[in-house]
């Protein structure tokens, strides 16, 4: 009896953990699915990235390379932000970045001829486009949110795609901040170059009127206390050799 006792005890036990939890189930289910929190949206509606207002503005999609929107080369071509650093390349934990680079007229570092990322082992981290040192970011993660594919070979993205990705999540930012590049989105790195530029004319509007204090060097940690110590004797050096010097005084004066 004791037995049976137990594990019908068991059993009940088990049935309420199991209604209880499909209790929280259906009650989530039905708040997103008819409620006014739904979540749910159906693809190819209101999941464009041209329509993505419910997207997260940090999430990390397809990858892309930028224009300079004001700058241009000189024959009226449009600039390529990319200067060829390959810190991108160095940093990704898949090593799926390639590139070719050259010396070219009129770009800043190294000119990238060809530009290719392998998505088939990239665990989008978005590394790649948080380490991109140029001010204007020339490495993007952007909103496409279409990756799948049945061939490998359209998951390596060429140069062109790149760039033509990249025109589109710029187009993405402006619309979304009113035709503006703003702080908002500072994260991208839009808006450090004139950050950078403010604080440059401001240190040299303190250099011009003289405010700006000298730099002063720093011993190492290590070096320091060789320091002091070799000060500290020079210090005792030079009092030692003052004090004859003032009995000569003194004797002179009592005579």
């Amino acid at each position: 009896m004791a037995a049976a006792a137990e594990v019908l005890k068991e059993g009940v036990q088990g049935a309420k953990s199991l209604v209880k939890g499909l209790s929280v189930t259906w009650t989530n289910f039905w708040r997103t699915a008819v409620g006014r929190q739904a979540v749910t949206r159906r693809y190819g509606e209101d999941q464009h990235p041209e329509t993505d207002l419910w997207m997260r503005e940090r999430y990390r999609g397809l990858h892309g390379l930028t224009y300079h929107p004001e700058k241009t080369y000189e024959d009226g071509s449009r600039y390529e932000n990319c200067i060829g650093c390959m810190a991108c390349a160095k940093v990704c934990p898949d090593q799926l970045i390639t590139m070719v680079l050259e010396k070219r007229a009129g770009h800043s570092g190294r000119y990238p001829v060809s530009f290719q990322i392998d998505l088939n082992p990239c665990c989008m981290c978005g590394l790649c486009s948080e380490i991109c040192p140029t001010p204007f970011k020339a490495l993007l993660m952007t909103r496409e949110i279409e990756i799948a594919s049945t061939d490998r070979a359209d998951l390596i993205l060429t140069k062109d795609r790149l760039m033509e990705l990249g025109d589109r999540e710029c187009a993405r930012l402006r619309r979304d901040h009113n035709g503006a590049l703003t702080d908002e989105i500072s994260y991208k790195g839009w808006a450090r170059a004139e950050a950078k530029q403010e604080k440059r004319e401001a240190v040299a509007e303190k250099r011009a009127a003289g405010d700006a204090a000298a730099p002063v060097k720093k011993a190492p940690a290590k070096v320091a206390p060789k320091v002091a110590a070799k000060a500290e004797a020079s210090a005792e050096t030079a009092a030692a050799a003052e004090k004859p010097a003032e009995g000569d005084d003194s004797a002179g004066t009592s005579s």
